[in-house]
């Protein structure tokens, strides 16, 4: 359940590869292929290497024309020889999400992208807002830990945008939390988008959901310790070294890594967080979360030194 000298020597350098690199990541598939994809492109020293982010399911994109092409010229360039302009194009292409099957490709040359503005918004459990500035009262949310028909199981947060805005790559929630009836929680956070006329904008999902989400993301928070030295301000790495378990009535900070995306959000869209104890969008077991340590009630605390 740790991380030891076993598990150490299951995670290769990456910074050790130096061969080209076309790596491709689906922002459908959060639970499995995307962060590895990401990381390798990123940890990788090679100096000839692309990444292809896109938000459509995987096989399907990477059997259809387009894809196959994108592939072709990459291995005609470095297994063939070619010089086909492989070399001179941008080295990161991302879709940008605006609809189900309808997005923008952007183009950068590295990822993150070195553009990024990175924004951050500020919880407010009195009417379950995200604000531009601190909230200086203190409040709390509480939710059953447990999916429950008779009683409040999720919170969610809700963000409008001022401007047309592009969401691309890493994002992080930061919680201060406690756990009645228990000595842990494990937390599932999802972002959905809402477009100002009130509707839900579904995208492919894990598992060929169709119904999918923005982002998701999960943390058990006794593995909340992080790895300062490898930690960003947009992306908790976390040590998994020991298992920090909850005193009754403590209040503990975590950081939850949202796995990377790309979403576009017009004026008057809304950005929703989900917290909640089980798997969001649950269709079909979706991420398989099955066997948590949830217990009682979580409460989430926000304003004034939370």
């Amino acid at each position: 359940p740790l991380m030891d000298d076993f598990w150490r020597s299951k995670h290769p350098d990456l910074s050790k590869i130096d061969t080209a690199v076309f790596a491709v990541a689906s922002w459908a598939t959060a639970g499995l292929h995307t962060r590895g994809s990401i990381e390798g492109f990123k940890q990788a020293s090679s100096k000839n290497k692309w990444l292809y982010g896109h938000g459509r399911k995987e096989w399907e994109t990477y059997y259809a024309r387009e894809g196959l092409e994108k592939q072709r010229r990459f291995f005609d360039c470095f297994l063939k020889g070619k010089e086909n302009g492989m070399r001179e194009i941008p080295r990161v292409c991302i879709e940008v999400r605006d609809h189900f099957y309808n997005g923008r490709e952007r183009y950068f040359e590295d990822f993150p992208v070195p553009q990024t503005e990175y924004r951050p918004l500020f919880l407010d459990a009195a009417d379950c807002s995200l604000n531009e500035q601190p909230v200086s009262k203190k409040s709390e949310e509480s939710y059953s830990a447990l999916k429950s028909n008779k009683a409040q199981d999720s919170t969610f947060w809700d963000y409008i945008f001022g401007e047309a805005t592009d969401l691309i790559g890493h994002i992080k929630l930061k919680l201060w939390v406690s756990a009645e009836g228990g000595d842990d929680l494990d937390l599932h956070v999802a972002l959905k988008k809402i477009d100002k006329h009130g509707n839900e904008v579904f995208f492919p999902d894990f598992q060929h959901v169709e119904r999918g989400l923005v982002a998701s993301g999960w943390l058990r928070v006794s593995h909340r310790e992080l790895d300062e030295e490898r930690s960003t301000i947009y992306q908790p790495w976390l040590k998994h070294e020991r298992l920090l378990k909850l005193s009754p009535q403590e209040v503990v900070s975590c950081e939850i890594e949202i796995l990377p995306s790309a979403t576009g959000f017009l004026k008057g869209d809304k950005l929703r967080l989900i917290v909640q104890g089980y798997d969001v969008l649950n269709v079909f077991n979706r991420f398989k979360h099955e066997e948590t340590v949830n217990r009682g009630q979580h409460i989430i605390y926000t304003g004034g030194l939370y």
